[in-house]
């Protein structure tokens, strides 16, 4: 409920959006996003404090110091408590945004079920790569198009 309250203000309110905005630009830093496949599906997040009502990779910021790896296997965690692994870095990515392809660790005695959404999250689910959200960030899509085309090529799941 409150989530879904503070998504709606920074989606709504000219003023916070205007806030938001500003200090994304001003104090913003480098990021990472994961395609995390499970089960052929890639899953997506709403985030609370994005706005624009979208949905889109999981991730974040990286921290000063911080290898872009050690900050997507973070930012997961934190996120939804999914234990992931690194398949390979996607090239090219956005300026200041490093893109990976994961896969859900072994180890996850819960599979692909998400337990624990952060305050970040206000919805996260499982999509097949051909019936995405219409919403989804325009970056994003285009990352989960090319794994998914790459995988074509292959014959094989990302």
């Amino acid at each position: 409920m409150l989530k879904r309250l503070a998504a709606s203000l920074v989606q709504r309110v000219p003023l916070v959006r205007a806030v938001i905005r500003r200090g994304v630009a001003r104090w913003g830093k480098p990021g990472v996003a994961a395609v995390i496949v499970h089960d052929g599906k890639v899953l997506l997040f709403q985030h609370v404090f994005w706005t624009a009502a979208r949905w889109g990779l999981p991730g974040g910021g990286i921290e000063p110091g911080e290898d872009p790896a050690e900050a997507i296997l973070r930012e997961v965690r934190e996120e939804c408590g999914l234990e992931i692994e690194i398949v390979r870095q996607l090239v090219p990515s956005p300026p200041r945004t490093t893109h990976f392809l994961c896969r859900v660790r072994e180890a996850n005695d819960s599979g692909h079920s998400l337990q624990q959404l952060s305050f970040e999250i206000l919805a996260a689910e499982w999509f097949p790569p051909d019936r995405l959200p219409d919403d989804v960030l325009a970056s994003h899509e285009r990352a989960i198009a090319a794994v998914f085309a790459s995988s074509r090529t292959s014959r094989s799941e990302p």
